[in-house]
């Protein structure tokens, strides 16, 4: 397995590792409506790193992000 895909099977495995957690903390976390709105609610915060790794992979410097 290459170093790419072992550090996604990594991040993916925390993922589901702390919402696990969540779980057991907090009886209502497992229900679907909280994923959905887990993601939605950060959707803003996942746009801005794909933008910042496509300025990282083509060689910009300027990763300043002003804030909202």
């Amino acid at each position: 397995m290459s170093r790419r895909h072992m550090t996604l099977l990594i991040t993916v495995a925390v993922l589901v590792l702390l919402y696990a957690a969540g779980g057991i903390y907090f009886k209502n976390f497992l229900r679907i409506p909280v994923i959905i709105n887990l993601f939605g609610d950060n959707a803003f915060t996942g746009i801005t790193a794909v933008g910042m790794t496509f300025v990282i992979i083509s060689g910009g410097i300027d990763l300043s992000v002003g804030s909202a």
